[in-house]
């Protein structure tokens, strides 16, 4: 009984846990249309797509892309673990009704599997709060001036390699 009881907290949990993450995930999609349509209008209005304003929101667009795909997986994961614990409070339920030996071992298996899908979607939610919120502090700190911008290394676009030696060629 306390094992069915379990289960429906934890279906409870789930739904609540799965109305958030639909929201920060709308939200997200939100984000990205927005950025999709600041890199139109910036195509059109400059042609030349080496802009550094269209890089930066092209990276932008990917890191966007990126954290989408991501809340993807997580919805996927408590979606699964909350069919689990609803599959078990459903197989208990019948075994408390009809004391079939197979329907507890197999609740209990299916509270396992959800209890393991929740944990992984769970950690990857954690991980993706703490990576935007370090991206939040690198924005906020560039935008004060308090860091320094990223840079990309100098490209070397001379024919001789860095280390002074000519590359091979062919002769006869």
């Amino acid at each position: 009984m306390e094992l069915l009881v379990t289960c429906a907290l934890m279906a409870t949990a789930c739904t609540l846990l799965l109305g958030g993450l639909l929201l920060y995930r709308m939200a997200c999609y939100q984000d990205l249309q927005t950025l999709r349509c600041r890199y139109l209008a910036l195509l059109h209005q400059h042609p030349y797509p080496k802009d550094p304003q269209l890089l930066h929101i092209k990276g932008e667009m990917r890191q966007s892309q990126q954290q989408q795909k991501s809340l993807d997986y997580q919805v996927l994961g408590v979606a699964v673990a909350l069919v689990g614990f609803v599959a078990s409070v459903l197989l208990l339920a019948l075994g408390i009704l009809w004391p079939l030996p197979g329907l507890s071992g197999m609740g209990l298996g299916l509270f396992l599997v959800g209890s393991g899908c929740l944990l992984v979607s769970v950690a990857a939610n954690l991980y993706q709060i703490w990576h935007d919120r370090r991206l939040a502090q690198v924005n906020l700190s560039q935008l004060l001036g308090l860091a320094a911008a990223p840079s990309r290394p100098p490209v070397n676009r001379s024919p001789v390699p860095p280390s002074g030696d000519r590359p091979l060629t062919l002769t006869r």
